[in-house]
């Protein structure tokens, strides 16, 4: 009889394939460890206690509603599944949870929030780091990156590259012109193989979400702009999408999924409308219900590299 596979090491394995990037490792790892230590205490210590997707999936699920009786947030909740979905081999989706929603999003958010983080914003030896930060809008392991060879022009656009995102994805942050000048002056006499930042750069507690927040809303802006008010721009820029989703989309080089994303997104006319819990919320908030669909996506690609317009518009704009 072949010796049972060991729960941790099948779900360590299985979660973190195709994954090499630091931050999302040590998220996937926790994750696991949560979940095989609460697999034990029901008696689950081998993956083969689950021999079919049927079996996996109301294991799973179990461990959802012991998650959300636990009191834990919906987007906690979400990053804790997400690694042992991946193990276990099917989509997250088929595990019933709450939806994240702005209402239960805290980060950047609490005025009274990361004391340290604002104090350490306004220190001179910060604001370099800062003002890179407030120009590209990316996460902090990933600007700590990068290198004199990450800055590219090319045809009269500026981007930043993250060779390995979150996920280990790569990235090409496009950088809006009015920024252009500030990242210049930030790489000059950087050499190609040198990072930007220094480890005392780097290590502080500022709110780089809140900052990225607010890059993504002024783009969202300049976006909204252009489309509006710049002959030839709304054409160029559909058109550029659908390049860069054929490139560097999950789906690269899939006709029949580009085709869907373009014409339900890309050249979809209709506002993309809140509803719900974040609706409500825009309201009380004093915040706009509806976006432009064509900008909102442009942050999600650009900006964010989710390639989601619910993304962009719960964690960045409402």
């Amino acid at each position: 009889m072949a010796k049972k596979q060991n729960m941790k090491y099948a779900m360590k394995k299985g979660s973190l394939k195709g994954i090499d990037d630091n931050h999302s490792v040590k998220t996937y790892n926790f994750g696991t460890k949560k979940f095989t230590a609460w697999a034990e205490s029901k008696g689950i210590k081998h993956i083969d206690d689950l021999p079919t997707e049927e079996d996996r999936i109301k294991f799973v699920q179990e461990y959802q509603i012991w998650l959300d009786d636990s009191g834990y947030a919906p987007s906690t909740v979400h990053t804790y599944l997400a690694p042992v979905c991946k193990a276990m081999g099917f989509s997250m989706a088929k595990i019933q949870k709450k939806r994240r929603t702005a209402g239960y999003l805290k980060r950047s958010r609490d005025p009274l929030a990361n004391p340290q983080g604002k104090r350490e914003a306004t220190l001179e030896k910060y604001q370099r780091f800062m003002a890179a930060q407030k120009a590209i809008g990316v996460r902090r392991a990933e600007l700590s990156k990068l290198t004199g060879d990450d800055l590219i022009e090319r045809n009269g656009m500026m981007y930043v590259r993250v060779k390995k995102g979150k996920h280990g994805k790569f990235q090409l942050q496009l950088i809006l012109p009015e920024d252009q000048d500030k990242l210049r002056e930030i790489w000059k006499g950087i050499k190609p193989k040198e990072r930007v930042f220094t480890k005392d750069e780097v290590n502080n507690k500022i709110d780089l979400h809140g900052v990225r927040r607010e890059h993504c809303m002024r783009a969202y802006n300049y976006y909204v702009d252009q489309i509006n008010n710049t002959p030839g721009f709304k054409k160029e820029l559909q058109e550029d999408l659908c390049r860069r989703y054929w490139t560097y989309s999950k789906k690269q080089g899939d006709k029949d999924a580009l085709q869907k994303w373009a014409s339900t997104i890309v050249y979809n006319e209709k506002p993309y409308e809140l509803r719900g819990e974040n609706k409500a919320k825009a309201i009380n908030a004093g915040a706009p219900v509806e976006y432009n669909r064509l900008a909102l996506i442009a942050i999600s690609v650009y900006q964010l590299s989710h390639w989601r317009l619910d993304v962009s518009a719960v964690n960045y704009t409402a």
